[in-house]
């Protein structure tokens, strides 16, 4: 398959699912397996990981095979498949949800996507807190706070002042901001 076939295809899956809420589930999920499923055949992870996203999303029926193309996609270096295979583990098993994450993690996903990049070695057998929930407060210590802006002390009269006195049009500002 030639590379605009390839990204045409994914396009075409993109807009379908972009497009749920007018074309609903099951047509949705049509429209995406047709698009993707030859690449998905070819080998294509890419594609793995995108369909298995997708059909995690949909959970029922679908997990089996969100699980299987998710881990093929993460087995070959795609750290978002791996995270995803982690969030999707995440109510059934613990434990594989960790493994998914920590080779998230190894991927370097986790350091993108999260402020706390280690929030998952914090999951416990009992823990029910979901992933999509914020994590843990880090033991980092915390980012020097943000500057003020140099505006933050200016009053609206002197913005006011200020445009008047810039605008190439000083009689179009009012002259009750006039300094």
């Amino acid at each position: 398959m030639d590379s605009d076939d390839r990204a045409f295809r994914f396009i075409n899956a993109r807009n379908a699912i972009d497009e749920f809420d007018v074309l609903g589930e099951e047509a949705v999920l049509l429209k995406v397996r047709s698009e993707l499923k030859s690449l998905v055949e070819e080998g294509d992870m890419e594609a793995c990981e995108v369909l298995g996203t997708y059909l995690s999303v949909l959970r029922g029926d679908h997990v089996e095979e969100a699980v299987r193309l998710l881990s093929l996609a993460a087995d070959s270096g795609r750290g978002a498949a791996a995270h995803n295979l982690g969030t999707l583990y995440f109510p059934l098993d613990k434990s594989l949800s960790r493994k998914a994450y920590e080779r998230a993690y190894e991927l370097g996903t986790e350091q993108q996507i999260c402020s706390d990049p280690l929030w998952w070695k914090r999951i416990n057998s009992d823990d029910s807190r979901a992933p999509s929930q914020s994590p843990p407060i880090s033991d980092a210590p915390p980012a020097s706070a943000p500057q003020p802006a140099p505006w933050a002390d200016t009053t609206e009269s002197q913005v006011y002042s200020s445009l008047h006195r810039s605008s190439p049009f000083p009689e179009r500002c009012s002259r009750k901001h006039q300094a």
